[in-house]
């Protein structure tokens, strides 16, 4: 419809993608080149976030245990160092990743990645040799930094409900204008026009 080429979804919507291309690959083939067949963008490595306690399966809000398992985006700074330190780790005690063996440190050493947009190696050399409580902090520190200002612009939108109203419209009116537009040509194309 809005004729996207990269979709960055999570695994567990891969098949929706896979759909939409079947769709669009079927419908070239009988009408001519009209959709786009999007592709699943995954980045450098699949992707995949696990729960602070559970780092067995996969970070979600409707866990039990949600306010120790997952970090939301507007979490307060006392929050995330509260989730972050009481992370699930292992005894080992040394920052190395083996998604294996150490699924606790190696989701927080993905997490740590993404967050600083670091690779996991530079943040296995850089905390060699340092404890898991030294790393957690650190962690902790890159997600607040990364997550403040995302909930300082939430803090001014959430004062300000005609200028998100405002936002919506506008999207709305492009998109509503992007789906006409494509839809004349589906119809024109199928003898519906």
């Amino acid at each position: 419809m809005y004729d996207a080429d990269l979709v960055p979804v999570g695994e567990d919507q891969r098949q929706h993608i896979e759909l939409t291309r079947d769709i669009a690959r079927k419908f070239n083939q009988r009408f001519g080149q009209t959709f786009v067949e999007p592709a699943f963008y995954e980045g450098e490595r699949p992707l995949k976030i696990m729960g602070l306690q559970n780092p067995g399966a996969k970070m979600s809000k409707s866990d039990d245990n949600a306010a120790l398992n997952t970090i939301g985006i507007f979490d307060q700074p006392d929050t995330i160092r509260q989730a972050i330190s009481r992370a699930v780790t292992d005894s080992e005690g040394s920052v190395r990743f083996d998604e294996a063996s150490r699924p606790g440190i190696s989701n927080l050493l993905t997490i740590f990645s993404l967050i600083a947009e670091r690779t996991i190696p530079d943040l296995e050399s850089a905390y060699a040799g340092k404890n898991y409580g030294e790393f957690k902090s650190d962690l902790a520190d890159a997600i607040i930094e990364t997550l403040t200002p995302l909930r300082e612009q939430y803090k001014k939108l959430a004062g300000n409900p005609a200028t998100v109203q405002e936002y919506f419209m506008q999207g709305a009116k492009r998109a509503s204008s992007l789906a006409e537009t494509k839809m004349t040509q589906v119809y024109g194309l199928v003898g519906l026009n």
